[in-house]
């Protein structure tokens, strides 16, 4: 089997020493897996846990952790804000009447939310977040929200939805983009700390 790490091979003991190798590699350098290629064939990757051994090729690319979180922190910059503005477009056409539109915006705020989460919850964990202070706490936080929100949907309580949007979402949101800088720079010197 042959193990390329940013186009230097690696050398291991054994079977699949090379990939354990690149594992230690990844965790003592502080590096984030940023394109893998498994038998010439990009796949995603969450395959990188399932690596076994059965391959004949393993082609890694990484980023450094620092730049990993700079780059995760510049995309939630740019995309917390469109949130927001989807929360109150929800919240327009709810008060419109118009209730597909609306759902189709709420869809996108609750597809953005998972996405910020998948995107910021593992940085946390990677670069050392305390998990009580992190984004996944606030994940934790953000359920019963959802859960509400979902359930006054599910009755056609159009009220209490433009109540929790107003009163609830958009504030929240406005709270994760205030948080963002400070989070930013906690992340940068974290993910500097070697």
């Amino acid at each position: 089997m042959t193990v390329v790490m940013d186009g230097k091979e690696i050398e291991g003991d054994g079977p699949g020493g090379s990939l354990e190798r690149m594992r230690e590699l990844l965790r003592v350098r502080r590096l984030v897996p940023a394109r893998l290629k498994v038998d010439g064939a990009e796949v995603g990757l969450s395959r990188l846990r399932a690596l076994a051994g059965g391959e004949a090729s393993v082609e890694l690319e990484t980023v450094a952790l620092k730049v990993a979180a700079e780059n995760a922190y510049g995309e939630a910059a740019a995309h917390l804000p469109k949130m927001e503005q989807s929360i109150e477009r929800c919240f327009d056409f709810l008060m419109l009447g118009n209730v597909r539109e609306a759902m189709q915006s709420f869809t996108r705020v609750c597809s953005g939310v998972s996405s910020f989460f998948a995107l910021m919850k593992p940085l946390d964990a990677l670069v050392g977040v305390d998990p009580r202070l992190g984004w996944g706490r606030e994940a934790e936080d953000m359920k019963p929200l959802l859960i509400a929100t979902e359930e006054a949907i599910s009755q056609q309580d159009w009220v209490l939805v433009c109540d929790q949007l107003r009163y609830e979402w958009s504030p929240r949101m406005r709270v994760w983009v205030d948080r963002l800088p400070q989070a930013r720079a906690e992340a940068a010197r974290l993910a500097a700390v070697s």
